[in-house]
């Protein structure tokens, strides 16, 4: 098992409020969608590591995705993530068994 930092990292923030004046300065969560590539070097029973906080800001994960690129950058398919442990921001994620040297995609989604 090889522990696996994200090869790129891209984050994206939504607003969950009306775009009112007033609503702007509310006070209300935003919510924040960070995504991870990982290397196509990437094997089952590997471990993905994020710090969600130091990548896209998130403090609270509500979800995540993960997918895996059956044929290198091209097909994708949605992958069920066994494991997921977090501590503090600190995110791991077990790859599951089935498919070794394939590139993953991580999503999370957060506020």
């Amino acid at each position: 098992m090889t522990a696996l930092g994200a090869q790129t990292a891209y984050t994206g923030i939504g607003n969950s409020y009306s775009p009112r004046a007033d609503a702007v300065d509310s006070g209300k969560p935003r919510f924040k969608v960070g995504v991870c590539t990982f290397a196509d070097t990437t094997d089952a029973a590997d471990t993905l590591v994020v710090d969600v906080y130091k990548e896209f800001g998130i403090t609270k994960i509500l979800t995540l995705d993960e997918f895996v690129h059956t044929t290198t950058d091209s097909v994708v398919k949605q992958e069920v993530v066994l494991t997921t442990v977090v501590d503090g921001t600190i995110l791991t994620v077990t790859v599951p068994a089935g498919s070794d040297n394939d590139k993953r995609v991580l999503t999370v989604y957060g506020i």
